[in-house]
């Protein structure tokens, strides 16, 4: 493979690596690439490869740190996944605090369920 890129780069003038009648359009940009590429110099080192966190090893922490960015949260959020109850009412009253529990009235408005009454005390 190298030795095909190298055969490329030493190439002049690079209308020479075609066969079939190219555009005068296209010729006119492959000569502005020919002058682009002329004045670029051939590093002969390895490649060395590191993630955007500047290390070569992957970590599936960072990765997921800069997906997820850095939020602010409440200290009330913060708070209640450290207590000690229940997980299933921690998640009922986070629920309750991003204010997404599907009360009726919520099933009213974002679902258009039809229920009886919509008065709820949530």
């Amino acid at each position: 493979m190298e030795e095909i890129r190298n055969q490329a780069h030493a190439t002049s003038p690079l209308s020479n690596l075609f066969n079939l009648p190219v555009l005068v359009q296209a010729f006119n940009q492959l000569q502005e690439l020919q002058l682009e590429l002329s004045v670029l110099l051939l590093n002969t080192s390895n490649d060395s490869w590191t993630y955007i966190w500047g290390t070569p090893q992957f970590s599936s922490s960072m990765e997921f740190k800069l997906m997820t960015g850095h939020a602010q949260v409440h200290v009330v959020f913060k708070w209640l996944w450290k207590t000690s109850c229940q997980c299933k009412y921690k998640v009922f009253f986070w629920l309750v605090l991003k204010d997404s529990l599907s009360t009726k009235n919520i099933l009213q408005k974002e679902m258009n369920a039809l229920l009886d009454d919509y008065n709820c005390v949530l």
